[in-house]
C-alpha cells in the first residue's frame, strides 16, 4: 500500500478544484518543490512527517491556511470575506449557474431571490458578523427580504425578516447592497 500517497491525499482531502488541475497536480507540486529545492519552505506546502515510516514529506497546505498573496489560483481560488479582506480558500469544481441557498462560492451571482450576507448569531441574539477563522467567515446566499426568517437567516444577516420589532437594527450595517 503507498501510505505516501494516501497521506498526501488526505492532507489534499478538502480541496475541491476546478477545469483540469487536480488534487494530485497539488500534491506533485509541493514533492517537486521538495525535490528541487531541498525543502518545504514554500508558503503554499508543508513539511509533513510520515506516521509509519517516519519519512518527511511535503504537502498541499489546505486552501484556507495559505495567506491570499501566495494562493496559487491553479489549485484554490481568492474570495473576500465577511470582513472584505482578500482571502485565498477552496475553488468550487464545477460551479453552478448561479448561487442556492447558503453557496458560499464567490465565482457566480446569488439565484433569484437570494442575497448574499454575513452574520452569524449566537443564543442571546448578539451578532458576530465576521465569523473569523470559522465557515462562516464568507458570505453566503439567502431569501433574506421575503418576509420569513428561515434555514440560514438569523437576527444579524436578516434582520428584516428575522426580527420582528422592525425597529431594532446594527448600525452601521447596510444590507440593502450584495456583498
Amino acid at each position: 500500500m503507498d501510505y505516501k500517497r494516501i497521506l498526501i491525499g488526505t492532507a489534499a482531502a478538502g480541496m475541491i478544484l476546478a477545469g483540469q488541475v487536480s488534487a494530485a497536480d497539488f500534491e506533485q507540486y509541493c514533492l517537486d518543490m521538495m525535490g528541487t529545492a531541498g525543502g518545504c519552505s514554500s508558503e503554499v506546502c508543508m513539511l509533513k512527517t510520515e506516521t509509519l515510516t517516519g519519512e518527511a514529506i511535503c504537502v498541499p497546505r489546505p486552501c484556507d491556511q495559505i495567506l491570499a498573496q501566495d494562493c496559487p489560483l491553479d489549485f484554490c481560488a481568492k474570495m473576500i470575506n465577511c470582513r472584505g479582506q482578500e482571502i485565498c480558500h477552496f475553488q468550487m469544481f464545477d460551479p453552478p449557474e448561479c448561487g442556492n441557498l447558503s453557496y458560499a462560492g464567490q465565482d457566480v451571482p446569488c439565484c433569484d431571490g437570494l442575497v448574499r450576507r454575513c452574520g452569524v448569531a449566537f443564543l442571546d441574539d448578539t451578532c458576530d458578523m465576521y465569523g473569523d477563522n470559522s465557515e462562516y467567515s464568507l458570505p453566503i446566499c439567502i431569501p433574506c427580504g421575503d418576509g420569513f426568517c428561515t434555514n440560514f437567516e438569523n437576527v444579524c444577516n436578516c434582520p428584516e425578516d428575522c426580527w420582528p420589532d422592525e425597529d431594532r437594527s446594527y448600525e452601521g450595517w447596510r444590507f440593502d447592497e450584495e456583498l
